[in-house]
């Protein structure tokens, strides 16, 4: 029988392989690995015990998600991050996107993400792009309108001022005082 493991934390392709390792390396015979999940064979159907999986993954900064709620809120986390992959190329805006993918109400998953968070779905949003446009200020030499397009900001001019409204510097400070330092 197949037994699903939610993972929090999950937010890159190497998250994947470092958490995929951690199963194998406890013997789990790993069937699929997804940002967010782990999916894991046995040969019954009781899951098996996941103390020391959880141990080697809080210490890799990875989280076993245990309750429904808490499910569902990383869940809505992998679905803002999804979102922005697509950038500009949106079919949907994010609540219908959410709502969509979920099967629930945006006003229920909203106020629910506000309540666990302490932040709106939409501030989360926004954050979640500046911290993806730090992290290619930072690696790539590519323009703040490419950058800005990719994250799905409407223009270079709203990049910038979300960006200084998030962190106090603009896009090109923060490129050279990273590259500086």
């Amino acid at each position: 029988m197949n037994h699903l493991v939610r993972i929090k934390g999950m937010v890159c392709p190497r998250c994947i392989q470092t958490v995929s390792a951690v199963f194998r390396d406890e013997d789990f015979p790993v069937t699929d690995v997804q940002l967010g999940a782990v999916t894991y064979h046995t040969g019954n159907e009781q899951p098996r015990d996941l103390a020391r999986v959880r141990q080697r993954l809080a210490a890799e900064g990875f989280e076993v998600l245990d309750d429904k709620q808490a499910r569902l809120i990383a869940r809505l986390k992998e679905l803002v991050d999804a979102w922005i992959e697509q950038g500009v190329e949106h079919e949907h805006t994010l609540a219908a996107y959410v709502s969509e993918a979920l099967h629930q109400n945006y006003y229920t998953l909203s106020t629910l993400f506000s309540a666990t968070q302490g932040t709106t779905l939409e501030r989360y949003l926004i954050s979640r792009r500046i911290e993806l446009a730090q992290q290619q200020l930072e690696t790539s030499d590519e323009s703040l309108a490419v950058i800005g397009e990719r994250l799905g900001f409407s223009s270079s001019h709203h990049f910038s001022n979300q960006f200084k409204r998030e962190t106090g510097l603009t896009p090109s400070q923060y490129r050279v005082m990273k590259r500086a330092g």
